[in-house]
């Protein structure tokens, strides 16, 4: 029969050895976790890290905290299912937000939201190459029209057909009155000023059937 004794004794040892192992474990994976790396992708120059385009590791802190919310670096996409296009699209317009402003045209200080936003209008007017409206004339032979079509229309025009929300400001034309072609002009900060056509068509008259 065991002594109760040595019984005590090699209880106290085996708890000793459990706390000493579970306190390596832990310890093990603190410095795992210390020492744990993320590949990302650098978008603009970064010293000490890499140059731009480049895949370094870096502490998953460091990356959530500091340089992918200040447009420094994207992550790394690990799975080969479908492409991410959304995520796509932003990497490349903080890319586009970076060159940007070292070349000097853009102000540090539009954030990268703000940017993506107005970038995406931008790119979405070049794609139109005219908005067209329909508007009866005050008479037979004449290109004057009823009334007449203001920028508040033209945004209207852009806002339900192309899925394109512009302020009231951005657009610079003064009120069409008649047939035809015409130009206004679209200004979207930080990004340019754009030409837009603008045509107005007489509604179809059927011949009449005899």
């Amino acid at each position: 029969m065991l002594n109760p004794q040595h019984m005590r004794v090699s209880l106290r040892k085996g708890l000793l050895s459990a706390n000493l192992w579970s306190g390596g474990l832990v310890h093990h994976q603190r410095v795992l976790y210390s020492t744990r790396r993320l590949p990302v992708t650098l978008l603009n120059n970064q010293p000490g890290l890499g140059k731009a385009g480049e895949v370094v590791y870096v502490k998953p802190g460091h990356m959530r905290n500091v340089l992918y919310p200040k447009g420094m670096a994207d992550y790394v996409l690990r799975y080969n299912g479908p492409r991410n296009r959304q995520a796509e699209s932003e990497a490349a317009a903080i890319r586009a937000r970076e060159e940007a402003i070292k070349s000097g045209v853009l102000d540090p200080s539009v954030q990268p939201e703000l940017y993506m936003l107005l970038k995406s209008q931008a790119d979405a007017i070049q794609t139109i190459t005219h908005i067209e409206f329909i508007r009866t004339t005050v008479k037979a032979n004449d290109d004057t029209i009823f009334g007449s079509i203001s920028p508040e229309d033209v945004l209207a025009v852009l806002r339900d057909q192309y899925q394109v929300e512009l302020d009231k400001g951005s657009i610079e034309m003064p009120r069409i009155k008649t047939l035809g072609e015409h130009k206004c002009k679209v200004i979207i900060p930080h990004m340019g000023e754009f030409a837009l056509h603008v045509v107005v068509k007489a509604p179809l008259v059927e011949p009449v059937k005899q």
